[in-house]
């Protein structure tokens, strides 16, 4: 018959700022259930109101609850779960970044009857069918499972391959509504690849990779594969007239790049932009993306320190190369997003000048400006943690206006005020 299966996708405050993406995960999740004859359905918000859960319970009726979690969400994660709870006795399993980095963390949650450390697309369809054949399975490979008060912490199995695995599903998103808010910006998004080798250390990427040691987390998935489920998303949706991937670096395998060039033209034909990383594209390949189609290129500067860059953020990445691929981008006629990060660690008014500069000399056409936040799990965390840089609180929002990282060299005040004044600082004609 199916199971009815609830996710719960917890989303940050609204504000100007903040981009309420997709989630693949969920998708994908969804995508498999559904062609094992369960009935996915989702509930994405960003608060915790009792007459919005006991609405949500009752028209779904879930026979089972998936939470996901960043760690930013998890404090209305663990809420939403907890009132959940109160309203009947279903199976909740908790997956997404935070369980994976924060299992002890999670599993504190009282009531709930599991958890998923990295991927979960087989996992959890195995654990639903389980549960539908009456007694749940508690041999999945990444899963930790809760019986009696004891858990049981199964280490993770393979990651998942993703050759032949369904498109994610958008329908339980309502998507044309969804993404509407961003349609001129981000368009029909899109995942080719999973995973990033580099270990930059206020990343999560490093922690996937141990998890999965020696295999590794890196991979990719086949060109058609990726331009099939483009070309079946805008035949659905035919008002989003563009498409973006949200690959971490989307230039990374150079095979896969001239395939996907070559062929995107023919079977899609629509304008595209992409992520990369400096180093990680040449100026042939630049223009290979523009004849393709693509018309804007993400690529991260976080600092114009050096020091910082190389020693705090572990990227091995001199200003020389930082131009260079600026400059490429400009030649090939793409348009450049350039991502900055305040308040590093160590960050001192001067260094954030170097940031300001640094900009100002590539003069991308537009700037994304954040300041840093420290995740547990990361090494940039663990650091903050051995200086005794970390004022009291939970982890701040990737969107927040506030940190509680120390600098004893930098007072917020000024950090805050570099924060609200950078982009007139880089475009600005002093």
């Amino acid at each position: 018959m199916g199971l009815r299966v609830l996710f719960i996708y917890p989303l940050s405050s609204p504000g100007p700022q903040v981009y309420r993406g997709y989630h693949h995960g969920i998708g994908q999740l969804a995508a498999m259930l559904r062609d094992r004859g369960h009935f996915p359905s989702l509930f994405a918000t960003h608060t915790c109101r009792e007459q919005d859960v006991e609405a949500v319970l009752g028209r779904e009726k879930p026979d089972v609850v998936a939470a996901t979690s960043s760690t930013t969400e998890f404090p209305l994660t663990k809420t939403l779960l907890e009132t959940i709870l109160k309203r009947g006795r279903f199976p909740v399993f908790v997956g997404g970044v935070h369980a994976t980095i924060a299992p002890e963390e999670v599993s504190s949650i009282r009531g709930i009857r599991g958890l998923c450390r990295g991927d979960g697309d087989f996992g959890f369809p195995r654990v639903v069918d389980s549960l539908e054949q009456g007694k749940l399975d508690r041999d999945v490979p990444g899963f930790w499972f809760r019986s009696k008060g004891e858990w049981t912490r199964n280490p993770p199995g393979p990651p998942a391959p993703l050759e032949g695995l369904p498109f994610p599903d958008r329908e339980i998103f309502a998507y044309e509504h969804w993404v509407r808010p961003t349609r001129k910006i981000m368009g029909a998004e899109f995942l080719g690849s999973r995973g990033c080798p580099f270990r930059c250390t206020y990343c999560c990427a490093p922690l996937y990779g141990d998890l999965y040691k020696p295999r590794g987390y890196s991979r990719r998935r086949p060109v058609e594969d990726v331009l099939a489920e483009v070309e079946a998303v805008l035949a659905r949706y035919p008002s989003l007239d563009r498409v973006g991937f949200h690959d971490d670096i989307f230039t990374l395998d150079k095979e896969w790049l001239a395939a996907f060039c070559e062929e995107y033209p023919r079977v899609v034909g629509r304008p595209f932009w992409c992520n990369t990383r400096v180093g990680c594209i040449t100026a042939h390949e630049a223009k290979m993306l523009r004849k393709a189609g693509c018309f804007r290129v993400h690529a991260a500067i976080e600092t114009g320190s050096p020091w910082l860059r190389k020693e705090i953020l572990n990227r091995d990445i001199s200003d020389e190369q930082i131009l260079e691929t600026f400059a490429l981008l400009k030649e090939a006629g793409l348009r450049r997003l350039a991502f900055s990060m305040l308040g590093i660690p160590f960050e001192t008014e001067e260094t954030i000048r170097q940031t300001v500069a640094l900009n100002r000399k590539i003069r991308p056409d537009r700037v994304h400006v954040t300041l840093f936040q420290p995740y547990p799990g990361t090494a940039l965390f663990r650091l903050c943690e051995e200086e005794g840089l970390l004022e009291p609180g939970g982890a701040s929002d990737y969107y927040g206006e506030t940190t509680r990282v120390k600098n004893p060299k930098l007072p917020k005040s000024v950090l805050y005020e570099y924060l609200r004044s950078f982009v007139s600082l880089v475009y600005g004609t002093e």
